[in-house]
């Protein structure tokens, strides 16, 4: 074996290597993805999920955040924009977790072509060498 089919057979393997790296980790990615669009509430920042675990937290925060400002508003208004905040965060949730899914899934898509590709030119190359 001459030796630049050694380091041709190096490079080969190393894209292998990689592009079976970037799989694994885009396929955790996606099964962290997929629990964000099925269960937005789990994966929702800490803050957000906390002011909107129940109406007098998310009341608590409301009247904090307006400080001297606060107007009076009754809590039936307060309730329902309680409601549609909670709502929003849920539907941003999804919504982020869907697009994230899908350029999860492009790049396992394409770390497997890579893979494969190269893996093919490596066995032929071997099958050459001998």
């Amino acid at each position: 074996m001459n030796r630049k089919n050694l380091i041709f057979q190096i490079y080969i393997y190393l894209v292998c290597y990689s592009a079976l790296i970037a799989l694994v980790f885009s396929g955790i990615l996606s099964i962290y993805f997929i629990i964000r669009i099925s269960a937005p509430e789990f994966t929702m920042h800490g803050y957000q999920w906390k002011s909107l675990q129940s109406f007098e937290l998310y009341k608590k925060d409301y009247l904090s955040r307006l400080g001297n400002q606060s107007k009076e508003i009754s809590d039936e208004e307060l309730r329902n924009l309680y409601q549609q905040e909670k709502e929003l965060a849920v539907k941003v949730e999804r919504r982020e977790g869907t697009k994230d899914l899908i350029t999860s899934l492009l790049f396992c898509f394409f770390s497997l072509i890579i893979f494969i590709l190269h893996w093919r030119l490596g066995k032929k190359e071997i099958r050459e060498s001998n």
